[in-house]
């Protein structure tokens, strides 16, 4: 159908909106989940990610995070992709895949206009994670 995504290295799947793929997660039942969000891990690291390694039942090894969060750095997830690319980039953004990795970083990019389209289509959702309309965090 004209709303699937996917490419001859993937599935063709449905593409639906941000709020029902998150609510497609919320509402799943036969498994435990735990929901992060990119503000958690940019904000507090260490221990987001020790709260997921603790939620899988592991134990925390200090070492181990510290090179986990080291491999996953922003500015180093940016390099690898300006030298050797990033497969689920977009061949229509310039700007790369990791674009900036501000929170927030969509104000100045997203107009007005966008931006209470995204409100009103998705607040609801919004609110359930912790962000207000205007894309403040709470």
């Amino acid at each position: 159908p004209s709303f699937a995504i996917g490419s001859d290295l993937q599935i063709k799947q449905p593409l639906h909106t941000w709020s029902t793929h998150a609510s497609s997660w919320l509402g799943a039942s036969g498994f435990e989940r735990m929901t992060i969000r990119y503000e958690d891990m940019s904000l507090r690291p260490y221990q987001t990610f020790a709260n997921v390694i603790n939620f899988m039942g592991m134990g925390v090894e200090n070492d181990k995070i510290d090179r986990a969060l080291a491999s996953t750095d922003f500015d180093r997830l940016q390099a690898v992709e300006k030298e050797k690319g990033f497969l689920e980039a977009s061949d229509k953004n310039d700007q790369g895949f990791f674009r900036s990795g501000k929170i927030g970083g969509f104000d100045g990019v997203l107009s007005k206009e966008q931006m209470a389209r995204l409100s009103r289509d998705h607040q609801d959702m919004m609110e359930r994670f912790g962000y207000g309309a205007d894309g403040s965090v709470f």
